[in-house]
């Protein structure tokens, strides 16, 4: 998986995800975007899935997770470009709209 940040004029953040979604390469992720959150806590962040390829079992659980908590935290996390077939598997563990703010 590599995620790649950007920031806009506003100071908005933009995370652009491809690749694979699993365990081992969600802990480095999930660490950055609570980095993210702390040293910019008035940005509104926004993951943009359009080159998320796969999303493994292991990994779906611990991004919910993580995306919970940050939403408990702070102003709601936007998921960009998101693939019916990743809006399936989020909904296995959640209810999808409650729990992300689509843009």
């Amino acid at each position: 998986m590599k995620a790649q940040t950007r920031t806009d004029a506003n100071g908005n953040i933009t995370v652009e995800i491809s690749g694979d979604l699993n365990y081992e390469n969600y802990m480095p992720f999930r660490n950055e975007l609570y980095s993210l959150c702390d040293k910019y806590p008035q940005a509104q962040i926004k993951l943009d899935l359009k080159d998320l390829d796969f999303v493994g079992s292991s990994g779906i659980s611990h991004f919910v997770e993580t995306i919970r908590f940050i939403n408990k935290k702070r102003s709601c996390l936007t998921l960009q470009n998101v693939k019916s077939e990743f809006k399936k598997v989020f909904k296995l563990y959640t209810s999808y709209d409650e729990l992300f703010c689509i843009d």
